[in-house]
């Protein structure tokens, strides 16, 4: 039998969980400040690329269906303003049906389906903060 190693936590890794939805924001906040992120949350693209624009952010977690553009639109902008940062996205989506949209995603490698679980998203962030 192989034994996993544990992962290091993150303490000082900064997230950025980008969601319209409040209540998924602040659970995934939760759950990542427990392995020692910094995280900070928003609604929308715009917001979130105006928070990247002043801060820098380890990883973030993007939903694929926010009100202002879909989230392969707001990646392409992020690439335009941090590239390192676009490569430490984590999509996350319970709407990826669309075969343009799960081509895309199945591209990046880095999607998350909801729902998810709490496992799945501490080991895919902790994993995405140390690449």
């Amino acid at each position: 039998m192989v034994t996993a190693l544990p992962i290091p936590s993150a303490p000082g890794c900064r997230a950025l969980v980008v969601d319209d939805e409040p209540h998924l924001v602040e659970l995934v906040k939760e759950c990542l400040q427990e392995e020692g992120f910094e995280v900070d949350g928003a609604p929308t693209a715009t917001q979130a690329l105006d928070m990247i624009r002043r801060g820098n952010y380890d990883i973030m977690l993007l939903d694929i269906m926010l009100p202002d553009m879909d989230g392969i639109m707001a990646h392409d902008r992020i690439r335009a303003i941090d590239p390192e940062l676009a490569r430490r996205t984590i999509f996350i989506s319970g709407w990826a049906k669309a075969p343009e949209i799960r081509e895309y995603l199945t591209s990046i490698g880095r999607f998350l389906p909801k729902p998810f679980t709490i496992e799945e998203l501490i080991s895919l962030a902790r994993s995405m903060s140390f690449n």
